[in-house]
């Protein structure tokens, strides 16, 4: 394959390794028994055929290779859950010498087994991780369907792809709003120093009532929302509540930021590109709004329907350049301590909906579930991994141990839920007495 350059977003994930690992997994729940030894073969099988036993890395360039690494396989001790090892994986150091970003594991069960990988996040974001993993599913329930040539790779960068003028967005207007998301971070709570320097991370995972998500879907359209729009609210109210956030007088606000898919607003067509094409957009939630739902939810919406008009995920490059560049001049302890005070996230999310993605096919059999996870990075203590499948909504949560040990996550989990039922009973009362 040929040499590709690292983009704006992979150099930021690239310094965020340094400070600490930036590790991310996906894990396929499918049925039956596992034979471990033929799953490890077909995975490697799939890397082989795919040319992805190796990344090669150059400076500000790299590019994959075949016949060079061999892929690691987790070795899980028994009676391991699955909560513990992404615990364990999200915080273990990738050994870069031997070229290889992804690890790959098995869980078993009684009638069932998990099947996923750990990547290290530099190299390829959410959708492309679900392209490796279908390649391998296909190669253990249905080889006749298995991909037999490399994916392509990215051919140019951000600027090229999701620029200016591509995408119908000004670069001095962002410039511009970049000093006023920061303005706005000003008065959003920050999480207490000692706390916000230890990044031991903890993996939890919830599974909302069959059928929520469709409910929270109907009640969403109704609403004329997103059902982001949704979560962002239900995380702000219960980030309020739980958090342990810092709040005075001039920091009574709560941020909370999105990861967005580029690769569907690009003009070139990325649906068979592996690699990293992700964005971000952040809402502010004013302290008078957050024990009122519907003035919360609104003001959510307002902010991202804004940012989806000017196209604010896209021209988060200039956020991420400029985020690149005070890395660079600053030590790391330094920088954690900018990034709490002038970039308070209290939470982030990374919303997806796989029911028209090739895991919907194959769902509930052979593929019984899907679970994905997030890491925390060094600008916020908690983030939210919903993930819709059929009518199950999985919820991963990762979070500092030092801010939040897992009781008082279990609480946040089970008002979140709480709250999205809330909002779908709420719609569906008002539905039935017209």
């Amino acid at each position: 394959m040929e040499w590709t350059g690292l983009n704006v977003f992979q150099r930021v994930t690239r310094h965020w390794d340094t400070i600490h690992p930036y590790n991310a997994a996906q894990v396929m729940k499918l049925a039956g028994r596992a034979d471990r030894q033929s799953l490890l073969s077909l995975w490697r099988e799939t890397l082989t055929q795919l040319k992805m036993t190796s990344v090669q890395r150059w400076g500000s360039v790299y590019r994959w290779e075949e016949g060079i690494s061999q892929p690691e396989f987790i070795d899980v001790p028994p009676d391991t859950t699955l909560q513990q090892l992404m615990s364990e994986e999200l915080d273990r150091t990738f050994d870069e010498t031997l070229n290889m970003p992804f690890r790959a594991f098995v869980i078993e069960e009684e009638n069932s087994y998990y099947a996923g990988i750990v990547y290290h996040h530099w190299v390829a974001d959410s959708y492309s991780i679900r392209l490796l993993l279908r390649e391998w599913f296909f190669r253990i329930h249905d080889p006749s369907q298995a991909r037999r040539r490399p994916f392509q790779t990215p051919a140019t960068g951000y600027w090229n792809l999701f620029g200016p003028d591509k995408v119908q967005w000004r670069l001095d207007e962002s410039v511009i709003n970049l000093f006023r998301w920061h303005s706005q971070f000003r008065r959003a709570r920050r999480i207490e120093a000692k706390a916000f320097q230890d990044f031991t991370s903890n993996f939890s995972l919830y599974r909302a009532p069959n059928g929520l998500i469709q409910r929270v879907a109907k009640a969403a359209k109704r609403r004329k929302v997103t059902v982001n729009d949704v979560f962002l609210a239900a995380m702000a109210q219960v980030c309020d509540e739980l958090l342990p956030a810092q709040r005075i007088a001039t920091r009574p606000d709560i941020a909370l930021g999105t990861v967005v898919d580029l690769r569907g607003r690009a003009r070139c067509e990325l649906r068979e590109t592996f690699g990293l094409f992700l964005g971000f957009t952040s809402v502010v939630c004013r302290e008078k709004e957050l024990g009122d739902w519907d003035r919360l939810l609104d003001h959510v919406h307002h902010q991202n329907d804004r940012q989806r008009k000017n196209h604010a995920a896209e021209a988060s490059m200039v956020r991420m350049f400029a985020a690149l560049v005070t890395a660079k001049l600053m030590p790391p302890k330094r920088l954690l301590e900018f990034y709490r005070k002038r970039f308070a996230m209290a939470a982030g999310i990374s919303n997806v909906n796989l029911n028209a993605d090739w895991p919907g096919r194959f769902h509930p059999h052979p593929l019984l579930d899907y679970v994905r996870v997030s890491p925390a990075g060094p600008w916020m203590p908690l983030v939210f991994t919903p993930t819709t499948l059929g009518d199950g909504l999985n919820i991963g949560i990762t979070s500092r141990r030092s801010v939040l040990d897992p009781q008082r996550v279990g609480a946040l989990a089970a008002e979140f839920v709480d709250r999205l039922q809330r909002f779908a009973e709420n719609a569906e009362m008002v539905e039935g007495s017209q």
